[in-house]
């Protein structure tokens, strides 16, 4: 079976290697086998996209009431799937953009799309340390160990007068 994407980057075929890769679709981003357009715009843009919207309903669900657990929970699988969409598509714009040039491609792209690569790396390790301390904190609530301790016990005297 062979795959041509011309129409995502008319700038650049395909490398005969390329256009031999059978692989699922997201092996072949990860090893940097589809055009750098598509990569960078489809792969990157818009998967940024869609974790921004995960990271919206994320938000929705802290406003529903529901329990702190499940809050906790859903944040840590929030997290983790951000981490792995982001390694995944900033090593398949840098691996594509890296054969761009051989492609047929103008070097000059390649270079702005690694030049993005690195802010990207950069700004995620910026917020690295935030979501390591969030990420520790809830991991703990999602496991039942609230690191603030075990919600108060509160009762009424005999009487019912005196908390």
């Amino acid at each position: 079976m062979s795959y041509r994407f011309d129409s995502f980057d008319p700038d650049g075929a395909l490398l005969a290697a390329e256009e031999q890769d059978d692989g699922n679709y997201l092996g072949r981003h990860w090893r940097g086998h589809l055009p750098l357009a598509q990569t960078y715009w489809l792969n990157g843009f818009l998967a940024n996209i869609a974790i921004g919207g995960l990271g919206l309903a994320f938000i929705a669900l802290q406003q529903t009431g529901k329990s702190l657990r499940i809050i906790a929970f859903a944040f840590v699988i929030y997290i983790l799937l951000l981490l792995v969409a982001r390694t995944w598509s900033l090593v398949g714009i840098w691996r594509s953009a890296g054969r761009h040039a051989a492609r047929g491609g103008t070097p000059g792209w390649g270079t702005i799309a690694r030049a993005m690569v690195v802010i990207g790396v950069l700004g995620t390790l910026a917020q690295m340390p935030s979501l390591a301390l969030q990420t520790k904190e809830y991991g703990l609530i999602a496991i039942g160990r609230d690191p603030m301790g075990p919600v108060a016990a509160m009762s009424l005297d005999q009487t019912g007068t005196t908390l």
